[in-house]
């Protein structure tokens, strides 16, 4: 019996069979765990914060990793700190009069008061305009702009400028005051303020740009724009695109407008419900022969393109098979 026993050696220490492999995989997994939290450990980073990415990047390919990335993505927001509305060094100069003033100022503001009380309450904040943030100065613009204030606008753009609190936003938000009555030459002007000053515009910029000119109805300036943007190296996105079809259409070139729609694909973007009703509106709007023609042809294109219609649309379609003379099916 001592005979048949193999030498003490040769019993296999981790079995045989298919679970050999199993502890194998297990064993190399464990080690390059210890081996990266030794690394942490050493290099005096935030330990529990990064041996948790280290861990969600092994589950992930794991079943269940959505639950488990979701649950410490949760862990690792808690752990960081809020950001402060206003900065900290604004926050401990402010007496609490000024922080009482730009807090009830902004609470009105925010209710959409009438012209005449929107720049009462501005005014005494231009007063200690050195104590805003940026982000106040463009809450400033915007409510000076929906109140059609211009040359309050211009004031709040101007001090913050001379605080040094101006930026792409800022600018961004003073162009937006132009959109309602399509003041493009307004526009430009702040547009050539913020290039003079050094603030390079993003897709924002233009897409606000693209707004203006669209009620505005001025096809030229948005082309120029257009090669503007490619020579900055600005990178369109869909909103933009549709913004340029719906610039298209305001200016009856609703051939253009069409076009967009395969410049969207040809981008990479999936053109959505409301670029074909920007398309289908310059259609219906020219309402001629071909135009209509072409905007049956797109609303029957919506099912083939896994798109359902909206309460626009089906305005849309109305209008559009009462300018054709055909029966609302």
């Amino acid at each position: 019996h001592a005979a048949a026993m193999p030498p003490p050696l040769a019993i296999p220490i981790i079995g045989r069979g298919p679970w050999r492999g199993v502890f194998l995989i297990f064993a190399a997994c464990l080690f390059v765990i210890l081996v990266q939290y030794a690394s942490i450990q050493g290099s005096g980073t935030q330990t529990h914060e990064n041996l948790l990415r280290f861990s969600i990047n092994r589950v992930r390919p794991t079943i269940g990793a959505r639950h488990t990335t979701r649950h410490h993505s949760r862990i690792l927001h808690r752990r960081r700190p809020q950001v402060p509305r206003v900065s900290a060094r604004l926050e401990n100069e402010l007496t609490p009069e000024l922080k009482h003033l730009k807090s009830q100022t902004f609470r009105n503001l925010s209710s959409r008061p009438p012209p005449a009380q929107v720049e009462a309450l501005i005014r005494p904040l231009l007063a200690i305009s050195k104590d805003l943030e940026q982000r106040e100065f463009s809450l400033l613009i915007k409510s000076a702009g929906l109140s059609n204030l211009q040359d309050l606008t211009d004031e709040v753009l101007q001090a913050a400028k001379d605080n040094q609190r101006a930026n792409t936003i800022t600018y961004n938000t003073a162009i937006s005051t132009c959109r309602a009555k399509g003041n493009v030459k307004r526009a430009m002007k702040i547009f050539d303020e913020m290039i003079q000053a050094d603030y390079q515009p993003d897709i924002a910029t233009y897409n606000t740009l693209m707004g203006v000119c669209e009620n505005g109805k001025d096809l030229k300036q948005a082309l120029s724009l257009d090669e503007d943007r490619k020579k900055r190296n600005v990178k369109e996105d869909l909103s933009y695109l549709k913004s340029l079809a719906a610039v298209h259409g305001a200016a009856d070139d609703w051939e253009s407008a069409l076009g967009m729609l395969g410049k969207m694909k040809a981008s990479g973007y999936y053109p959505d419900v409301d670029a074909f009703n920007t398309v289908i509106n310059a259609c219906v709007k020219v309402a001629s022969n071909t135009s209509l023609t072409n905007a049956l042809c797109l609303l029957d294109d919506f099912e083939n393109n896994n798109l359902c219609w909206n309460l626009q649309t089906e305005n849309l379609a109305v209008e559009t098979y009462a300018k054709s003379g055909m029966p609302d099916t």
